[in-house]
């Protein structure tokens, strides 16, 4: 749950359908918020909330799935702009945890890991950011 838009109003942020619990991990301006959903069975609180699900609530209230990138136990969602694109971590089919971006337009993109780091996963995007190309640039020399 998050407070507002009044001072003394308390509003709820429900899990995904068939979840039982949800975290909350970052906002924006626009009153967004992502974190991740899952049962209390299947979701770790161990210093980082990691469940099955990467969640986007709007401002009502209402939650996302933004889906993964193959993998169904480590799907976070870490950080969001006031565009509302999304930042997280996503376990692929390999098994290790991808950086992904998600938008309404494309949904998760997988960015792949960060150098031999099995585990990458951004927690914070900016407005400013230009969007990633649909397609790789090809550079000639």
């Amino acid at each position: 749950m998050i407070w507002g838009p009044k001072s003394d109003e308390i509003r709820e942020l429900p899990p995904l359908p068939g979840d039982t619990v949800g975290f909350a991990g970052a906002t924006n301006d626009k009153g967004q918020v992502v974190g991740t959903s899952g049962l209390c069975s299947n979701t770790t609180t161990n210093g980082l909330v990691i469940g099955p699900h990467a969640v986007l609530w709007e401002r009502d209230g209402s939650p996302t799935d933004l889906g993964n990138l193959g993998g169904t136990t480590i799907n976070l969602a870490a950080g969001i702009n006031n565009r509302g694109e999304v930042v997280g971590g996503s376990q692929s089919k390999d098994g290790n945890v991808h950086a992904f971006l998600w938008t309404k337009g494309t949904g998760m993109q997988d960015l792949g890991l960060l150098g031999a780091d099995l585990l990458t996963a951004p927690n914070w995007i900016n407005t400013k950011a230009a969007p990633l190309p649909t397609a790789p640039a090809v550079v000639s020399g």
